[in-house]
């Protein structure tokens, strides 16, 4: 398909890898149409339709999607929305870990990178949708670094903080397979960008949208 027919059936190009190193070094780009995501590239390598299928099933596996009916190529959440930002890193380590890559740890726990801490992440289940998340810790050092971390899952996951060191996705469904994925992310805010996302928090929570 030329460029602009690409565009009319997938969408807009949300993310590019412009070097798969796990099949001769194509470029491979992830669309978005009316929340289906569609994994495209123009190179023409034989069996580069498998690779495509390699990288879907790392989203399903690795991000919680579900496969698109008839299509080698497309998936989707079961919540309808798009959720783009953690999507990007997803889609990101669909293609440059190997295809048979897996969360070693099924917990919803890591080690803090910036500090001895440990990060960890539980369901709320009087909440739908709803993570609490803890440090290994009650201090007030500690809670300042939580707050640096929660504001981590707003600016790279796109979630939305609530009361009592809560975190949800604005769909208020579970997606564990994505809090996975966002937990290495989550630690690496600077405090600069930590001040920055509590501001967004603050205004949003006052009615106000970021531009």
């Amino acid at each position: 398909m030329r460029p602009i027919e690409v565009l009319e059936t997938y969408g807009n190009c949300v993310s590019l890898v412009p070097i798969d190193k796990h099949f001769y070094d194509v470029s491979i780009g992830l669309y978005l149409k009316q929340n289906t995501y569609s994994i495209w590239t123009y190179n023409k390598t034989e069996y580069v339709t498998q690779r495509i299928i390699e990288i879907r099933n790392q989203l399903i596996y690795l991000g919680g999607l579900s496969q698109t009916s008839n299509t080698y190529n497309q998936v989707f959440y079961n919540c309808n929305l798009s959720h783009i930002k953690p999507s990007k890193y997803l889609f990101s380590q669909s293609v440059n870990k190997p295809y048979n890559f897996r969360h070693k740890d099924t917990s919803l726990g890591i080690k803090d990178s910036k500090s001895d801490y440990r990060i960890i992440v539980n369901k709320i289940p009087s909440i739908k949708g709803s993570y609490k998340v803890t440090l290994n810790s009650h201090s007030h050092k500690a809670q300042t670094r939580l707050n640096m971390i929660i504001a981590g899952f707003v600016k790279y996951g796109g979630m939305v903080k609530g009361e009592d060191n809560s975190i949800s996705f604005e769909c208020r469904n579970e997606h564990t397979e994505l809090i996975k994925l966002l937990l290495p992310y989550s630690r690496n805010l600077t405090i600069r960008e930590s001040d920055s996302e509590r501001g967004q928090m603050t205004t949003q929570t006052l009615g106000f949208s970021q531009i």
